[in-house]
């Protein structure tokens, strides 16, 4: 009878274990590299709806903000570029950085009257509603 062993490796498989079952098909590589998407807070108040967005760093121009089909598109793309050069040396870094979020919008508002504002590091986007008409209260009528 032959005993079969398995010999130990020099070198670790780094990999070891991550190919060889159904761990790397199943593997949620979203949670594992999280778009960079900007935190919101979402406002509802009686007369508008008010959306901020946290995006220090941009300017106002850095911004695209569109409604369609009750959707807002809100997107920026901001691009920096840096080169130093000295005698001894050059040296340049690139920084591209970009985001695009959505938002449904309830029927009650005034599309054509959005605005947008950007101060301090906060995008803030005003949503103004339509006026509802209000119910009148209910009244019984009596027969005669």
């Amino acid at each position: 009878m032959t005993l079969l062993e398995k010999t130990p490796k020099l070198i670790p498989d780094v990999f070891s274990g991550f190919f060889d079952d159904d761990r790397f098909l199943n593997y949620d590589f979203r949670t594992a590299w999280p778009a960079k998407v900007p935190a919101a807070n979402v406002f509802e108040h009686d007369n508008d709806y008010i959306i901020h967005l946290a995006v220090p760093g941009m300017s106002k121009e850095d911004f695209h903000i569109v409604t369609e089909n009750r959707t807002l598109w809100v997107s920026a793309e901001k691009e920096e570029r840096l080169q130093e050069k000295d005698e001894e040396f050059t040296r340049r870094e690139f920084n591209f950085s970009s985001f695009r979020r959505s938002f449904m919008l309830p029927n009650n508002v005034l599309l054509e009257k959005v605005q947008a504002k950007y101060e301090d590091g906060i995008l803030k986007i005003m949503i103004p509603k339509k006026e509802v008409e209000k119910k009148s209260p209910r009244k019984e009528i009596k027969i005669l």
